[in-house]
């Protein structure tokens, strides 16, 4: 089973921060949940747990 530490809470503070940032960008363009993580090359399901500042998603899908 793999298991994942717990990220310390100022890096938590800093991911939601960011996950608000591109959800509230996509937003702003006025792109679907659907056509943005078609546009990024990941699924939608990925892209919602992005913009919710889920400490599992692999960085190098928010840092291209």
């Amino acid at each position: 089973m793999k298991t994942t530490a717990t990220p310390p809470i100022a890096v938590q503070a800093q991911m939601r921060v960011y996950a608000e940032n591109i959800r509230a960008a996509r937003q702003r363009r006025r792109l679907s949940a659907a056509q943005l993580a078609e546009k990024a090359g990941v699924s939608v399901r990925t892209l919602h747990r992005i913009e919710s500042g889920e400490p599992g998603v692999a960085f190098a899908h928010v840092a291209c």
